[in-house]
């Protein structure tokens, strides 16, 4: 049997599908990483309120991280409302 070496030429409907399973993917991705970082606010959540602080965090912030869109990145608005405290205290 002969092995083909050319790559046979693509229509304009397979780059379509390929185009379309790439957004897929990507969103498939990132909406992994979001159950990822919400995991992460759960393991935060079980720290005592002392080393919250410590990080600039407090109960709420988590909460509030949590009714986060799914699709966006709750880590981020932590991040804000850490650096929010930290810019209040100087």
């Amino acid at each position: 049997m002969a092995m083909i070496t050319e790559r046979l030429p693509q229509s304009p409907a397979t780059e379509g599908w390929r185009a379309a399973a790439a957004v897929a993917a990507r969103r498939f991705k990132a909406f992994g990483a979001s159950l990822t970082r919400r995991k992460a606010i759960h393991d935060l959540s079980r720290l005592d309120d002392r080393l919250l602080a410590d990080m600039g965090l407090t109960r709420s912030d988590l909460q509030a991280a949590s009714r986060w869109s799914l699709w966006g990145d709750p880590t981020d608005r932590l991040a804000e409302a850490a650096e929010e405290r930290r810019a209040a205290r100087k």
